[in-house]
């Protein structure tokens, strides 16, 4: 009777011993293939977790999650590389399949370069010739040109980027530098409103709580997380 209980103890914790070894790696994988399946590529990911007990991710909420992606694609965007991490992140299945549906975002790092944002801008904005975004710590500027008329006018867009929400990046135009050319308000007002665009994040597999922007040499940083 004692030999069995013994044998039943070492039984039991060589199974609690397994899902503490083999279970954080099972949801890695599946944190994974959620974060795979909704963006269009990856380039490089890593995911960890931890959970303790291990047990409690049985319940779908992993406690503690990091991620680190490089060349991260989605609806035409790129994220040349991306930290965020998490605490009681909650996987489950939906009628969309298999996502991340609750979660509390404590750190968050993306960083998009210049050229890529200039990709992306080019083809949302084929109105515009010539189009180059540059960023620099003290200015954020956009240069393009268009046709009005025949005559093509060289303008000269300088602005900010901001975060209205937290799951969007915002440029706001300041002011806009005109060529040799006069053009009415009304032509203006249009061209401001046209050349107005937006970072939408929503797509992004996990939670977010985008908190600000930092601009570097040829780099835009967006930051976020909250210990709240």
């Amino acid at each position: 009777m004692k030999k069995g209980l013994i044998i039943s103890g070492l039984i039991l914790l060589l199974v609690l011993l397994a899902i503490e070894i083999l279970l954080p790696g099972y949801y890695e994988e599946k944190v994974e293939m959620v974060f795979r399946r909704q963006v269009d590529r990856v380039e490089f990911l890593e995911v960890n977790v931890s959970t303790h007990p291990a047990l409690l991710l049985l319940t779908g909420r992993v406690q503690n999650g990091f991620i680190q992606a490089r060349g991260v694609e989605f609806k035409g965007l790129r994220i040349e590389s991306v930290e965020s991490a998490y605490k009681d992140l909650i996987i489950a299945n939906t009628p969309e399949g298999t996502k991340a549906v609750a979660g509390r975002n404590t750190f968050f790092q993306a960083t998009f370069s210049e050229e890529d944002l200039n990709n992306y801008l080019k083809a949302i904005f084929t109105q515009f010739e010539d189009l180059n975004l540059e960023l620099t710590p003290d200015l954020v500027s956009l240069d393009f040109k268009i046709n009005l008329f025949g005559n093509v006018i060289e303008l000269k867009l300088t602005g900010d980027f901001v975060v209205p929400d937290n799951h969007t990046v915002r440029f706001v135009p300041h002011s806009l530098e005109i060529g040799q050319y006069k053009i009415t308000k009304l032509v203006l007002l249009k061209i401001l409103k046209d050349i107005e665009f937006e970072l939408e994040m929503k797509q992004y597999p996990l939670p977010l709580d985008l908190k600000e922007i930092r601009i570097e040499e040829g780099r835009l940083r967006v930051l976020g997380g909250s210990s709240q």
